[in-house]
């Protein structure tokens, strides 16, 4: 939802912070939301 939008933004800042670059960052990002989807994912038809 809309509050995810400040979170991401804030952890793409962080990374870049942390000397990551554009790309790496972004990368690093996208793979830990993907993780937390297919985490739900699984979570939702384990438990359901």
């Amino acid at each position: 939802a809309a509050h995810e939008i400040p979170q991401e933004v804030g952890d793409f800042a962080i990374l870049l912070q942390s000397g990551y670059s554009r790309m790496r960052a972004l990368a690093y990002n996208l793979l830990s939301s993907l993780a937390t989807m297919v985490g739900g994912i699984l979570a939702y038809f384990g438990l359901g």
